[in-house]
């Protein structure tokens, strides 16, 4: 269990937090653990964690509706589907496959 320590984030004070975000389709899971920076707290959190994961996708296509942001998905059995960002609605999209969000740790900016 993480002792979350709110009072990290008040009074001008800046913490880092580690969020762990699972987006699925059907079988097909994708875990990420990415960092956040600043004062924000709970939801505010695992939006600006969705919003850094979908800026930094790597996988991109060129399809008729223009450039696609994209991700892989895997199943246990090492399948993967890949899936884009067809209808560009950018972080909404992530979003959308979100099925489970966890802050993992939260510690005072520089340290």
């Amino acid at each position: 269990m993480v002792y979350y320590d709110q009072s990290l984030c008040f009074d001008g004070k800046v913490a880092i937090q580690e969020v762990k975000l699972t987006f699925g389709l059907w079988e097909y899971r994708k875990e990420v653990v990415t960092t956040v920076g600043g004062n924000c707290l709970g939801l505010n959190v695992i939006r600006a964690a969705v919003e850094n994961v979908y800026d930094n996708l790597k996988i991109r296509t060129q399809g008729k509706y223009g450039i696609m942001e994209g991700i892989i998905l895997e199943d246990s059995n090492g399948n993967s589907l890949e899936t884009f960002d067809v209808e560009q609605e950018g972080c909404q999209w992530l979003e959308n496959m979100l099925i489970s969000a966890e802050i993992i740790s939260i510690n005072p900016s520089g340290k």
